[in-house]
């Protein structure tokens, strides 16, 4: 079998292939267990963020029963029992992710104890404020601080007392020794109206019994003041002194007894709240000791497990791939050579390909410069007949001037040598008028300045002519737009005078950097298809301006346009739409390649019927570069 190097270099594709799809798919097992084993280590990594998050949510829960101590106002219980349900929230969410993870046996057991001492703690803490709203109870406000039940009953006792002993002075010593006599302004009152006893059996005590009794105390003092205000210095004590005294005993046993019972009920709220305190105490232990065993368990053995497959995993397939990798990477080398010589001889093929192609565009354009001159060849002639016409009239006639004058002034030179004779005059006259001397004079002028104007002509088309006939330059120059126009007008004037009018509107515009012979040719390309798209008689309309960074050059006729199905391929190489022998497809081709040359553009407008314009627009350029 031949094997051509083009047959080689694809044999040698065929090996790297097969071994890149042979690493690619070492790569995906690999990559493929060293997911499973990084899913792994995220996975225990997750459950050791879970279990510092047990531990740190508990650790904030065991806060919280020093803080319920603390307190000393029901209302501020409910601040800490809202804390202690956002956190108890908080640990139902870590263990719904906890029971939702994938476990071993050995750590499915210690995050069952986790969570089974975590949620009893939760439960003891929950039991815990009862026990303190019940044992807050006894606490009242007396006198702008918070003092227990039973300290308040006391004081209001030996207020009592003395109150009792000031009644007894008043009448000893005939003056009245208590204080207010006013019932609502006496402090007993004003406290307990204000901050009654939350236990239902001591409010009922104060409302229904003691209560009375004080109220009559009252008005046992303002009796006494009465009797004051009436009685002698040997007046007798009052009668009702009696009763006053059984009602004062009275009022002391249900301060004594309501003192006592609450009193023993602040001591058993405080006892049982007590003890939950101490079993909240133990089980937060255990749950502490739960989620520490979790942590460590999770942290020093399944991670530390995880971590260490993930690391053999890892480095086995690093091996395996960076063996594979040597080997592609010798092939890709070598094949590498081989390629870049064929690339090498390719380029030089492509080159050589590049360059026959330059020549035939080359030769392309200028067949069409040439087909163009071949096109306006006959009416540059003709353009060149009609001066060389009367310049030839013109010169029989200087030739028949010349001979008049010859004969002329050589009978005049005759006739002055025989001046003297009679009638020498008469005859030079007669000689001057058959000769037509004069009129010889008045028309010389004409017929030079005619015959200049002829030559003058000439001049101008020639001039044109090879302006426009010129081989293209290699480096582009400044040149002026409206004297390329003007050219193009001179050498073509014969296509367009007899089928239309132009129209000249030229702006001012600065030098353009460009290749002029291009763009004469650009401009004969569209002035002769304008004037062949005319059938009979139309106009052209030629304006040039200056915008921005820009040259325009507007060509407008009024011929046929062109169907709207067939204006998006007119710059197409090759396409006409004239008759066969015509046309060769590639005037309007040549007028896109040469403004996308001189980075322009140009866009066309044409409705059937109605005419086209076309639209160049080319950048201005100042001597110091090239333009936009």
């Amino acid at each position: 079998m031949d094997f051509t190097p083009d047959k080689r270099l694809a044999l040698s594709y065929g090996v790297v292939t097969a071994i890149i799809i042979a690493l690619w798919a070492v790569s995906l097992f690999v990559m493929r267990q060293s997911g499973i084993a990084i899913d792994a280590v995220v996975q225990q990594s997750q459950l050791v963020g879970l279990a510092k998050q047990g531990m740190i949510n508990l650790a904030g829960a065991g806060q919280l029963p020093w803080r319920i101590e603390a307190e000393i106002h029901i209302d501020d219980l409910a601040v800490i029992e809202a804390e202690m349900q956002v956190l108890r929230q908080d640990f139902q969410g870590i263990q719904a992710a906890m029971e939702a993870a994938g476990l071993t046996l050995s750590e499915k057991a210690l995050v069952t104890r986790f969570l089974e001492h975590g949620t009893k703690f939760y439960d003891a803490l929950t039991a815990c404020l009862p026990l303190r709203q019940k044992m807050l109870r006894y606490y009242t406000e007396y006198q702008g601080e918070t003092r227990s039940l039973s300290g308040v009953l006391l004081q209001r006792e030996l207020d009592h007392i003395r109150y009792v002993r000031a009644l007894h002075e008043s009448i000893a010593q005939k003056k009245l020794l208590v204080g207010t006599l006013d019932y609502s302004q006496c402090g007993f009152y004003q406290w307990y109206t204000k901050n009654p006893p939350q236990d239902k059996d001591l409010a009922e005590i104060i409302t229904e019994e003691i209560d009375p009794l004080h109220q009559q105390l009252h008005n046992y003092a303002a009796m006494v003041n009465d009797w004051l205000a009436k009685a002698g210095p040997k007046t007798a004590a009052p009668a009702f002194l009696g009763e006053a005294e059984k009602d004062i005993a009275r009022l002391g046993i249900y301060f004594a007894g309501l003192r006592s019972l609450a009193q023993e009920r602040a001591t058993a709220a405080g006892a049982d709240y007590q003890a939950q305190l101490v079993q909240l105490e133990q089980i937060f232990k255990e749950a502490d000791g739960a989620a520490a065993a979790l942590e460590a368990h999770l942290r020093d053995v399944s991670l530390h497990q995880s971590l260490t497959t993930m690391t053999r995993t890892t480095a086995g397939g690093k091996l395996l791939i960076w063996l594979f990798a040597v080997l592609a990477t010798g092939l890709t080398l070598f094949i590498a050579k081989r390629t870049m010589d064929r690339i090498s001889a390719w380029s030089k093929e492509l080159e050589q390909a590049y360059r026959d192609l330059q020549l035939t565009h080359t030769q392309m354009l200028q067949s069409e410069k040439l087909a163009s001159i071949g096109q306006l060849a006959a009416g540059v002639a003709h353009e060149i007949n009609n001066p060389m016409g009367f310049i030839t009239s013109n010169l029989g006639t200087l030739n028949k001037y010349a001979t008049r004058l010859t004969d002329f002034l050589q009978a005049q030179s005759e006739l002055i040598g025989s001046i003297s004779e009679a009638g020498v005059l008469e005859q030079m006259q007669e000689k001057r008028k058959n000769l037509k001397i004069d009129y010889i004079f008045e028309d010389l002028p004409t017929l030079i300045g005619e015959s200049l104007e002829g030559a003058d002509r000439i001049k101008n088309i020639v001039q044109s002519l090879k302006s426009f006939a010129r081989v293209d330059q290699t480096q582009k120059t400044m040149a002026d737009l409206n004297e390329c126009l003007e050219t193009t007008l001179t050498v073509v004037w014969n296509e367009l005078k007899y089928k239309c009018t132009v129209s000249k509107e030229f702006g001012a515009l600065p030098k353009t950097m460009c290749f002029p012979q291009q763009l004469n040719q650009v401009f004969v390309n569209l002035l002769v298809n304008a004037a062949q798209a005319i059938e009979q008689q139309g106009r052209i309309t030629i304006k040039t301006w200056h915008g921005g960074p820009y040259n325009y050059i507007w060509i407008e006729d009024t011929g046929c346009g062109i169907p709207a199905d067939q204006i998006g391929k007119i710059f197409d190489p090759f396409f006409t739409t004239k008759e066969v022998g015509k046309g060769t497809g590639l005037g309007l081709s040549i007028v896109y390649d040469i403004i996308k040359k001189h980075n322009g553009n140009i866009t066309v407008d044409s409705e059937a019927g109605q005419g086209t314009t076309f639209v160049i627009r080319l950048p201005v350029t100042g001597a110091g570069g090239e333009g936009v």
